[in-house]
């Protein structure tokens, strides 16, 4: 029984109890003071200290707030989409997508511990009160009796509780670009066993796949929520820092684990392990009409969350993609840089005389390219 193997769930998920003991704490450790500096103060100026103590505690439990009270086409055409890019044909485990749904809502972050700031929500579980993104179990049978073979195709497993969202879109752009992360209670206590899984397939014009496609696309769809540099899919078993239970060490083996972030820490208020802030970039025809499915489950039962967050107003077209986070810091003068991951190149136009060699680091450090001649004013590597 997956729910028996969770070491202390009442004690690591309840809140309640938390503030509480955070308050004992913090009044203990007020009065020491008091007496160690013999400090006069009167009860008000006591009672005052705990008040400030307790909206302290609340405030750290408030940093994340989540709610669901538009319809899921809002949360796609007000929230989601962004520039030079045109959906439509919003739909929610098959039905309209006017209504409003437990599952998908909205978040936003003051201080918070998610890599995203605000966005929309798709849970295999609740968005608001007890919710995964606030740590806590959640189940809720019957709200979702929709099941997907593509996500059961990825986790290699009848996946429950699903939510899948699809529309049509027409990008103005070259290039598809949107950024998320996904984040599940299932680390990482029930890595390689509980893989619970999401995807995001794309079908249209140019496109082939092994996933499912409405009929106009007879080619099938491909899921693009991949690992950076990879063709494997964003899922627990593939990313993560080994099998464990909070709070840890994690023993490893490391999988893909530069993209994995370890919640144990605070792991009675968040999901206890997610992605890094991650990005989907697809080259499609500009004009053309393509579609998607964003959809994501429970693997094996109903119990113990994943979502995925999806960065606010992300989902935009591009002529060019876009530069990685940080890249244009590093350039001088009149030197570009941009990068083409499709075609896994690097372009550094405009080159100074005096400059002989470069280096080039991806974002995790890791050397890409060392000590490179520089063979012309223009360059253009490859750095797949």
């Amino acid at each position: 029984d997956q729910s028996n193997l969770k070491s202390n769930t009442s004690a690591r998920k309840s809140r309640i109890c938390h503030c509480f003991l955070l308050i004992q704490f913090e009044t203990l450790r007020i009065f020491t003071i008091f007496q160690t500096f013999k400090t006069i103060a009167t009860m008000k100026t006591l009672y005052l200290l705990l008040v400030t103590v307790f909206l302290m505690s609340f405030s750290l439990k408030a940093q994340v707030t989540a709610e669901n009270e538009q319809s899921v086409t809002y949360y796609m055409e007000e929230l989601f989409l962004g520039e030079a890019m045109s959906i439509s044909n919003i739909t929610f485990n098959g039905v309209s997508g006017e209504s409003t749904n437990a599952q998908v809502g909205s978040f936003l972050i003051v201080g918070g511990y998610l890599p995203l700031s605000s966005g929309i929500v798709l849970s295999s579980g609740g968005v608001v009160g007890n919710s995964a993104i606030f740590g806590e179990l959640t189940t809720i049978p019957g709200e979702s009796a929709y099941s997907d073979i593509d996500l059961d195709l990825i986790a290699d497993a009848n996946v429950f509780e699903v939510v899948a969202i699809e529309f049509d879109f027409v990008p103005a752009f070259e290039f598809l670009v949107y950024d998320y992360a996904f984040g599940s209670e299932e680390y990482p206590e029930f890595v390689n066993s509980f893989n619970d899984a999401f995807g995001f397939f794309i079908s249209g014009p140019g496109i082939d796949g092994p996933y499912s496609a409405p009929e106009q696309f007879p080619n099938g769809s491909k899921n693009v929520a991949l690992i950076p540099g990879s063709s494997d899919p964003v899922t627990i078993n593939n990313v993560n820092n080994g099998n464990f239970s909070c709070p840890g060490p994690a023993p490893g083996p490391c999988m893909n684990c530069e993209f994995y972030i370890d919640n144990c820490g605070i792991a009675d208020e968040a999901l206890d392990g997610m992605t890094t802030q991650l990005m989907v970039l697809e080259q499609l025809t500009p004009g053309e009409t393509y579609h998607i499915k964003l959809a994501i489950g429970d693997a094996f039962d109903s119990v113990w969350d994943s979502a995925v967050i999806l960065k606010e107003g992300s989902f935009r077209s591009m002529a060019q993609p876009p530069n990685p986070v940080g890249l244009t810091e590093i350039i001088q003068d009149e030197i570009s840089v941009a990068i083409n991951p499709v075609a896994n190149e690097l372009i550094l136009q405009n080159i100074p005389e005096e400059i002989s060699s470069y280096s080039v680091w991806d974002m995790q450090g890791r050397i890409a390219l060392e000590n490179t001649p520089v063979l012309s004013s223009n360059e253009r590597e490859d750095v797949s």
